[in-house]
């Protein structure tokens, strides 16, 4: 039993006091703070956590190793640009250009300014006033000249001082600063250079995966953690492919990647192992052993800075165990029904519009054991080839296309919003509210728009065996 603070003891005791020996029943709000101050006798202890259970699944295990691995690769890359520190630099000098932009003092024409407005505001009133008494149209015209003339008075102020100009540049850089604050955070997800955006940008074309968006959008499933490691020769391919302007620091890029794929190959070795839906022998045990073994000696000696986290306390200490105990592992996992989710998924949103409930739940029960029913599933595969066969053999349908194909060169365009060209000291927002320096274009489409530089787009838009598609994608973090 507990000692001290939190001992069982004191917990029985807050317990018997806030309940009068489990005479009153509380409110929901005071009964969860109470067990929440007394867990160690409301809730079960947790003696025991099977290895086929959440967390520690035998779907999650080998999915969690794999998305520590690549967080700690991309951490040593952003190390590294950051190192490099040729970016962040350029960020740096955009950011305080910008500080000096937004501090220049044009007090002096804001106040010639405001005073013009307020000239034009009451010669405005006294025109209404004029013809609300009904005044000689002679008057009121003569009253619309002076109008007239203060309008142009204040344009021309505007465009001699330089104040309009100066408000919307004012703006662009306020806006730039505010974005650069942004990025500067330590939990900022943009790039901080080439290497870490080429990593990054590589896993879901060349790895051909999908991040899951229940996650944040920085994991993958066990089946796509898997691809990406077959592929791990491709990314680290391209990733070697950054900085061919610093050969210093390409050849520390080099060494990260290089580390990187000693532990990418027992890590593969032992997902598919896990994986597998066959019961294990002797000979595979073993074989299980030795990937564990080599996996676990890569963590440690590659990457000594990660610290031992569940997943691989699990992987090290359990799932060997686990293995001789019940002679099978990845048949154990969750993946058998949570394929039925996408399923029932689709029979609740075709059951929606119903309205009695009860009928609802009893038909989506129905339809679902009738779609898992083997028979049912055999008819409906000999139904669905015999209608594709059908459709193979009609004449296709043609469409009068008038525009160019999607996956063209010149068919898709990343837009930003900015109006102007190279050689111009400014360039114009889409909407016209402000203005951004020519120079500070790269800094301002990469954190306003996700656009990253030319220079670092280059190592897919090179490539030929990623489509048109792929590499306009390529050109955004």
């Amino acid at each position: 039993m507990r000692e001290g603070e939190y001992s069982t003891q004191e917990m029985w005791q807050a317990f018997q006091q806030g309940t009068a020996n489990g005479k009153i029943k509380l409110k929901a709000a005071a009964q969860t703070k109470l067990n929440k101050r007394c867990k160690g006798i409301t809730h079960r202890p947790l003696l025991y956590i099977p290895p086929s259970k959440e967390p520690m699944a035998p779907m999650h295990t080998p999915m969690g190793n794999g998305d520590h691995f690549r967080e700690n690769v991309k951490r040593e890359l952003r190390g590294a640009d950051e190192l490099d520190g040729s970016w962040l630099r350029q960020v740096e000098e955009v950011f305080q250009d910008a500080r000096r932009i937004r501090d220049l003092d044009y007090k002096q024409a804001e106040a010639e300014q405001k005073r013009l407005h307020g000239l034009i505001t009451r010669k405005e009133t006294s025109i209404s006033k004029k013809r609300e008494q009904g005044a000689q149209p002679v008057v009121i015209n003569r009253l619309k000249r002076d109008l007239d003339e203060l309008n142009q008075e204040l344009e021309r102020h505007a465009e001699e001082s330089g104040l309009g100009r100066h408000c919307q540049l004012r703006t662009g850089s306020e806006k730039l600063i505010a974005a650069i604050d942004s990025y500067k955070k330590p939990n900022s997800k943009k790039p901080r250079g080439q290497a870490e955006y080429a990593f990054t940008k590589a896993i879901p074309i060349l790895g051909k995966v999908s991040y899951r968006k229940e996650y944040g959008g920085d994991k993958l499933s066990h089946k796509h953690g898997i691809q990406l490691l077959t592929q791990w020769d491709k990314i680290r391919a391209v990733v070697y492919e950054t900085y061919d302007d610093n050969p210093v620091q390409r050849e520390r890029v080099k060494k990260i990647m290089d580390k990187s794929a000693k532990l990418a190959s027992p890590l593969l070795k032992m997902c598919k192992l896990l994986k597998s839906q066959r019961k294990f022998d002797a000979g595979r045990i073993v074989e299980v052993e030795e990937a564990i073994a080599e996996v676990y000696l890569g963590w440690t000696q590659d990457y000594p800075v990660q610290e031992v986290f569940p997943k691989l306390h699990h992987l090290a200490w359990h799932v060997l165990d686990f293995i001789r105990d019940h002679g099978m592992y990845g048949i154990l996992s969750e993946e058998g029904f949570e394929a039925v989710h996408p399923k029932l998924n689709k029979i609740v949103h075709e059951l929606k519009p119903m309205v009695d409930t009860t009928q609802r739940l009893e038909r989506t029960v129905s339809r679902l054991m009738s779609s898992l029913n083997d028979s049912i599933q055999r008819i409906t595969q000999e139904y669905n080839l015999k209608l594709a066969s059908r459709h193979s053999t009609a004449r296709p349908t043609t469409y009068n296309t008038t525009g160019r194909s999607r996956n063209h060169v010149s068919g898709i365009i990343f837009q930003t919003g900015l109006v102007g060209e190279d050689d111009e000291e400014c360039l114009r927002s889409g909407d016209g509210k402000y203005l951004i320096k020519t120079e500070w274009r790269e800094v301002y489409e990469f954190l306003c728009h996700s656009k990253v530089p030319k220079s670092w787009s280059r190592i897919f838009e090179e490539r030929d065996d990623i489509g048109n598609v792929k590499k306009e994608e390529a050109k955004c973090c």
